[in-house]
């Protein structure tokens, strides 16, 4: 997927999916991590909605877990692999 994509995804609010952000531009990545995070707190509740997972002790368990738990009182949640 090219950014283009990814921009008029963010902006027809269609999220769904996954994603993998790779390179050298770091403020990139971290600009569109945050629109990201940005729209899984949107209803005040992004602590619940927002999973962070450690790359390095990470094992299909502890993924399985995050893919499986549904949404709290939103459309969809975020699931970041650092």
């Amino acid at each position: 997927m090219s950014l283009d994509i990814l921009k008029q995804r963010i902006k027809y609010k269609q999220l769904g999916g996954l994603y993998l952000f790779f390179g050298a531009d770091e403020y990139t990545k971290d600009y569109y991590l945050s629109v990201l995070k940005k729209e899984a707190e949107n209803n005040g509740f992004g602590d619940f909605n927002n999973i962070t997972l450690n790359g390095k002790s990470l094992d299909a368990a502890k993924l399985s877990d995050a893919l499986d738990s549904y949404p709290f009182m939103s459309d969809f949640k975020l699931i970041t692999v650092k």
